[in-house]
């Protein structure tokens, strides 16, 4: 079981996927699995090629708002984490490895506001 999920939600945004899978694979931390939540008219991972990482598709209905796609994320993690990204922001290569240190060292949450 991985200790992080990587929560990502998405709705026909098919052109930031090369995006999100470039901030993943250059995550330092490998010690997790993304969990896309996807209500696009295409399935993602039938044009993607999410293998560099453990993943979990979920298709869900046209519409749903991000709420209700976290939740239905949320009832899949078994990881001591949970993150969520957005598939069209940059992520610090130590973005996962960071936030898992500070919630070890006795945190409730962590954030990034800077790539220092």
């Amino acid at each position: 079981m991985p200790t992080v999920s990587v929560i990502c939600c998405t709705e026909d945004r098919e052109a930031f996927m090369p995006w999100l899978l470039w901030n993943l694979e250059r995550q330092l931390y490998r010690d997790f699995e993304l969990i896309l939540v996807d209500s696009s008219t295409v399935e993602m991972h039938d044009y993607f090629d999410f293998s560099s990482f453990p993943m979990t598709y979920m298709q869900v209905s046209r519409g749903m708002t991000v709420g209700e796609k976290c939740n239905h994320a949320l009832s899949r993690c078994d990881s001591k984490y949970v993150m969520w990204v957005g598939d069209d922001d940059w992520q610090h290569p130590l973005r996962v490895s960071r936030t898992v240190e500070l919630v070890d060292a006795g945190y409730d949450v962590a954030g990034c506001n800077s790539a220092e």
